[in-house]
C-alpha cells in the first residue's frame, strides 16, 4: 500500500505541475508546433473556386513601374469582367489620390464592372500624444468605394510573428465590415472575433496566374469564368509577405485565400480545453499504481511511452478529421514527468541529475555551435586586443584570404582595414562608455574572384574575460560581435527597380516623375526669359507599327529620342510620357523667338525619314509648348500640364502644328473637365430640373403644349448652360441616364396639365444608338399614366444621317404606340427631303434662325413659305421656333403656319407657372 501511495502522489504532483505550466501559457508554442506538424502530415487541396491573380516580377517588368497607374488596375478589372469572373477582390491600397484621369478611369471601371468588386480596408493603431491609442481606418477613396464592397484585411500575428488566425470581420466607424476571407467563403461570424486557419490546405493547390498573362492576352478564356478572383502582390519586391505555419512565407493575398478555404471547407480549427483532457489522462495514469504488470519500472516506462504515442495519434486523427486541436504538450509533459518521478523513486537521484547536467551543457554548446555555423550571416567575435575569438563558416568564406585551407582557419582571416579600424574605434568608445550604434556600413570585397558588396554591423559588449597579459586572471574586457551579410544581389535588384522607376526601358528616355525632378533643377533667369517645356505627339506612328511591324516602330521611337536630344544643344532632358508622346525642356532660359526656333528645329528633325532594317518610315509631329516662369522647384507639374494642353490644341490642326499654351483655352478645357466630373453626381444630388416653354396654336394663341428643357443648377458654378453640358453628356454616355430622367419627369408633370396639352421631349441620337428608347418610353408612360398620344419626341437631323433600317424600324414602333415624332431644327444642318419621305414623322420644327432674322422682303420669307408648302403637301404640322415679335407672328399666320414657340408666348418656366398660363386663353407675351 505504501508503494501505491507513493506512485499516486507522484502522478498527482506531476499532473498538478503540468496543468500549472499549461495555465501559465508556457506550453502554447509547443502545442502550436505540434498542431502545425499534424497539418503538414495531412495535406488537403483547395476547393478550386478561388483564383489568385498575382502581381509578380514578370508583371512589374511588363508595366515597368510601381505603383502602377490606376488605369492599369482599371484594365485588369475590365479584362476580368470580359473573362467572366464572378467576383474581384483587389488586395491593393487605393486610399490616396493619384493622377486624376487615371483615378476617374479606375472609378468608371469599378462602376461598370459586371463582376462584384471588393476593396480592402486596413485598420491602423496610432499612438496619441496623451499616451492613449486610436484606431484609424485606411479606406479607398470615396470615388472608388461608392461602387464597390468593402472588406477588412487586418491580420494579427502571434508573439513569435507567425500568422495563425484571421478575423471574421471588424468594426469600422460603427459599421461591421466582414473580412475578405469571410466574403470569399460566404461564412460570416461575429465581428472582432477570430478563427484559426487550417494550414493543411496547400497553397500549391490554389490556381495562380500572373497579371502579365491577363494583360498580354495569354490567359485562357475558361481560366476565370465564374471564379472569385483575388488580385494582390506576389512579388517578393512588394514586401506583402507573412510568416505562416507549414508553408513558411506566403503572400498576403494567398493568406486570405487559405483563410477563405478554411471557412468554406468547415475547417476553422477549435482548441480543446487542455485542463479537462489533462485531468482525464491523470485519472487513467493512476492505474500505474494498481496494475501488477505495471509495477516494474521497465513496464511502467513502456506503458507511458505507449500512452504518449496513443495520445499523439489520437490528436492527429481528431485534428485531421474534425478540425479539433488537442493541446497535447501538457499530456506529454505529464507523461514525461511521471516517468521521471518513477525513475527518481528507483535510482540515485543526485548522480543522475549531475550526469544529465553535464550532457545538457555539452548538448547546448553543440547546438549553439551548429546555429553559429549555419547562419547565413557572417559572424565574428573579436576581443579588445584585436584577436578573433570565433568565426562562423560564412565569415571564413568572406574574410578567409588566400590561406583559408590551413588547419586553423582563424589564423588566416584577413580583416579589411576599414573594418579593423571600426572595431578599434568601437572598443575605445565602449570602454569609455560613449559608444553609440552607428548603424550598418558597407565593404567592397573580392570573394572567389568576384567583387561583392558586404554590409556589416558592430555591437560591443563588456564581459568578464581571462587576460593573456595578466596570467589568465579574469577581468572585465570588451568583445565585439561583427555580423556581415553579402548584399550584392539585393543592391542590384534595388538599383534595377530604381532605374525602372526613372527610365523608360525601350527608349532610355526619362519617365514623367524623373523628368519633373530634372525640370525642378533648371536654371533661373531674371531677364524675362524662362525655361520652355515642349510636349510632342507623333502623327502617323500607328501606321508605321501596322505596316512595318512593331520592331521597326520601336526602333523609330529610340531614334526619335536620340534626335530630340541631339538636334539642338539648348535642349535638356527628354521624357517619354506615353506610347508616342514625349516631352523635352530647354537646358537654359529662352525668349519667345528662341522657343519658336527650337519648335521648328524639333519638327524638322522628327519629320526626317527613318531608314531602319531596309525600311523607310515617316512620322509627323504635333508640338505644344509652355514657359516655366515660376520660381524653380515650384509648379513644374502645372507647366508640363500646360504644355500638354497646348499639345491638345495642336492636335486639332491639320498636319504638323505647333501651339503655345493659351490660358483662356486652358480655362475652357478645365471648365469642361469640371463639368464632366460633376455630371455623374449631379443627378443623384438633385441638381437638375425641367423648365417648360409653351407651344401655342397660332390661329387663336391657345397653349396646346410645351417643350421640356433640362436645366442644371450647380452649387458652385451656378446655372450651367445646356450648350456647355449637353455635348459633354453625349460624349461621356451620361446622356442616357439624363434623358431617361427628363422623360420620366416631363411625363409625370404633364399628367396634371389639361387633357388637350402635349409634352415634347428631346431625344439625343446617343440614346437611340446606345440605349433602349422604346423600353424607356414604355416605362415612363406606365409609371406616370400619361396617354401616349400626348407625348411628342423631338429628334435632331443628325440622327438621320446614317438612315439605317434599324432606325426606321424603331421610329415605326414608336408611332405604333401612338407617340408623335417631330424633326427638330429643320434646315440647320443636314436637311434633306429624303428624311421627310423615308421616315415616319408628324411634325417639322423650323429652325429659329429663319424666324429671328425675319425681315420684310428678305430670303427667309421665301424659305419659310417653301417649308410651309412642303409640310402641307406631306400632311405634316409645322412649328416655328424663336417667335419674339408681333410682326413675326403676323407673317407666320399669313402663310398658314400651324404652331409656334418663342419668347413672345413665354420663356422656359416652372411647372406651376405653365399651369397658370394655360388657364388663360391668351398667354401673357414676354
Amino acid at each position: 500500500m505504501e508503494y501505491k501511495l507513493k506512485r499516486l502522489l507522484v502522478i498527482a504532483a506531476v499532473a498538478c505541475a503540468a496543468l500549472s505550466v499549461q495555465v501559465s501559457g508556457l506550453l502554447r508554442p509547443i502545442d502550436a508546433s505540434l498542431s502545425e506538424r499534424r497539418m503538414a502530415f495531412s495535406p488537403r487541396d483547395a476547393g478550386g473556386e478561388v483564383v489568385f491573380l498575382g502581381i509578380d516580377k514578370r508583371s512589374l517588368e511588363a508595366v515597368g513601374t510601381w505603383p502602377w497607374p490606376r488605369d492599369i488596375h482599371a484594365g485588369i478589372i475590365r479584362r476580368l469582367g470580359e473573362l467572366g469572373a464572378a467576383e474581384i477582390y483587389l488586395d491593393i491600397e487605393f486610399g490616396t489620390p493619384s493622377n486624376a484621369a487615371s483615378d476617374e478611369i479606375l472609378a468608371e471601371a469599378i462602376r461598370t464592372s459586371p463582376a462584384a468588386i471588393v476593396l480592402p480596408v486596413l485598420l491602423q493603431e496610432v499612438a496619441l500624444s496623451a499616451g492613449g491609442r486610436q484606431i484609424e481606418a485606411s479606406m479607398p477613396l470615396p470615388m472608388f468605394r461608392d461602387a464597390a464592397w468593402l472588406a477588412t484585411v487586418n491580420v494579427i500575428p502571434d508573439p513569435d510573428g507567425v500568422i495563425r488566425r484571421f478575423p471574421y470581420g471588424q468594426t469600422v466607424d460603427g459599421d461591421e465590415l466582414p473580412s475578405i476571407p469571410a466574403m470569399l467563403s460566404g461564412v460570416l461570424g461575429p465581428s472582432d472575433s477570430e478563427f484559426s486557419i487550417d494550414f493543411s490546405i496547400s497553397p500549391d493547390s490554389v490556381a495562380v496566374h500572373s497579371v502579365a498573362e491577363l494583360l498580354d492576352g495569354s490567359l485562357g478564356e475558361d481560366a476565370l469564368r465564374g471564379k472569385r478572383v483575388v488580385v494582390g502582390a506576389h512579388a517578393i519586391e512588394l514586401r506583402d509577405n507573412f510568416a505562416v505555419p507549414v508553408h513558411g512565407i506566403v503572400s498576403g493575398a494567398m493568406l486570405q485565400i487559405l483563410a477563405a478555404e478554411t471557412l468554406s471547407q468547415g475547417r476553422a480549427l477549435v482548441e480543446v480545453n487542455a485542463i479537462v483532457v489533462g485531468l482525464g489522462l491523470a485519472g487513467l495514469l493512476s492505474c500505474l499504481a494498481f496494475f501488477p504488470f505495471l509495477r516494474s519500472l521497465r513496464n511502467a516506462l513502456l506503458g507511458l511511452a505507449c500512452a504518449s504515442a496513443i495520445v499523439e495519434t489520437a490528436a492527429f486523427l481528431v485534428q485531421s478529421e474534425s478540425g479539433l486541436i488537442a493541446p497535447t504538450a501538457t499530456l506529454h509533459l505529464m507523461i514525461a514527468g511521471i516517468a521521471g518521478g518513477l525513475i527518481v523513486q528507483e535510482m540515485h537521484v543526485l548522480g543522475w541529475l549531475l550526469r544529465f547536467a553535464r550532457l545538457e551543457n555539452l548538448s547546448s554548446q553543440e547546438i549553439l555551435r551548429q546555429v553559429f555555423d549555419d547562419s547565413t550571416d557572417a559572424i565574428l567575435l573579436v576581443d579588445e586586443e584585436g584577436t578573433i575569438v570565433n568565426a562562423s563558416r560564412r565569415a571564413i568564406e568572406l574574410f578567409g584570404g588566400p590561406s583559408s585551407g590551413q588547419s586553423d582557419p582563424l589564423r588566416t582571416l584577413a580583416l579589411p582595414e576599414a573594418l579593423a579600424a571600426d572595431i578599434r574605434r568601437s572598443v575605445s568608445d565602449a570602454k569609455a562608455g560613449g559608444w553609440t550604434d552607428p548603424g550598418h556600413a558597407d565593404l567592397i570585397l573580392e570573394v572567389a574572384g568576384e567583387t561583392r558588396i558586404v554590409e556589416y554591423h558592430l555591437v560591443p559588449s563588456m564581459l568578464p574575460l581571462p587576460s593573456r597579459s595578466a596570467g589568465g586572471r579574469v577581468r572585465e574586457g570588451c568583445v565585439i560581435c561583427v555580423t556581415a551579410r553579402d548584399v550584392t544581389d539585393q543592391r542590384g535588384r534595388e538599383a534595377s527597380l530604381d532605374r525602372v522607376s526613372k527610365i523608360d526601358e525601350l527608349t532610355g528616355a526619362l519617365r514623367r516623375a524623373e523628368f519633373l525632378r530634372k525640370l525642378e533643377n533648371c536654371p533661373e533667369d531674371e531677364s524675362g526669359k524662362a525655361v520652355v517645356v515642349y510636349a510632342l505627339k507623333l502623327r502617323g506612328f500607328k501606321t508605321v507599327n501596322l505596316t512595318l511591324g512593331r520592331q521597326v516602330g520601336d526602333d523609330v521611337l529610340r531614334s526619335i529620342v536620340r534626335r530630340i536630344g541631339d538636334c539642338d544643344p539648348r535642349l535638356g532632358s527628354v521624357a517619354r510620357l506615353g506610347s508616342d508622346v514625349f516631352a523635352v525642356h530647354s537646358a537654359c532660359p529662352l525668349d519667345l523667338d528662341e522657343a519658336a526656333e527650337i519648335s521648328r528645329i524639333l519638327v524638322a528633325a522628327i519629320c526626317e525619314p527613318y531608314a531602319l532594317d531596309g525600311s523607310t518610315a515617316r512620322v509627323g509631329v504635333h508640338v505644344g509648348l509652355a514657359f516655366h516662369d515660376q520660381p524653380i522647384g515650384r509648379d513644374v507639374e502645372a507647366t508640363l500640364n500646360n504644355a500638354e494642353h497646348a499639345l491638345d490644341e495642336a492636335r486639332r490642326a491639320f498636319g504638323d502644328a505647333v501651339r503655345s499654351f493659351d490660358p483662356d483655352t486652358s480655362i475652357r478645357q478645365e471648365k469642361a473637365r469640371r463639368i464632366e466630373r460633376s455630371l455623374w453626381s449631379a443627378l443623384a444630388n438633385d441638381q437638375f430640373f425641367v423648365a417648360y416653354q409653351p407651344q401655342v396654336r397660332l390661329s387663336d394663341l391657345r397653349i396646346i403644349g410645351a417643350e421640356a428643357l433640362v436645366r442644371w443648377r450647380h452649387p458652385t458654378m451656378g446655372l450651367v448652360s445646356p450648350g456647355d453640358f449637353i455635348e459633354i453628356a453625349e460624349t461621356s454616355g451620361f446622356i442616357e441616364d439624363l434623358g431617361r430622367w427628363v422623360l420620366n419627369k416631363a411625363c409625370e408633370d404633364a399628367v396634371d396639365w389639361p387633357a388637350h396639352m402635349t409634352i415634347a421631349v428631346n431625344v439625343s441620337p446617343v440614346q437611340f444608338q446606345r440605349g433602349d428608347v422604346i423600353a424607356d418610353v414604355k416605362r415612363a408612360l406606365a409609371s406616370t399614366g400619361l396617354a401616349a398620344s400626348r407625348l411628342h419626341l423631338e429628334i435632331t437631323e443628325s440622327f438621320f444621317v446614317e438612315g439605317s433600317g434599324e432606325i426606321r424600324e424603331t421610329l415605326h414602333d414608336l408611332r405604333t404606340m401612338g407617340i408623335s415624332l417631330a424633326l427638330d431644327d429643320f434646315g440647320s444642318g443636314f436637311s434633306s427631303f429624303g428624311y421627310l419621305a423615308n421616315f415616319p414623322l408628324d411634325k417639322i420644327k423650323a429652325d429659329q434662325m429663319f424666324v429671328r432674322n425675319l425681315r420684310p422682303g428678305d430670303k427667309n420669307h421665301a424659305i419659310l413659305k417653301s417649308i410651309q408648302m412642303l409640310a402641307q403637301e406631306l400632311n405634316l404640322t409645322l412649328i416655328c421656333e424663336g417667335i419674339e415679335t408681333s410682326q413675326q407672328l403676323d407673317f407666320l399666320r399669313s402663310i398658314g403656319c400651324d404652331q409656334g414657340q418663342g419668347y413672345l408666348f413665354g420663356r422656359p418656366q416652372s411647372h406651376p407657372d405653365l399651369l397658370e398660363a394655360a388657364m388663360r386663353r391668351v398667354p401673357k407675351a414676354v
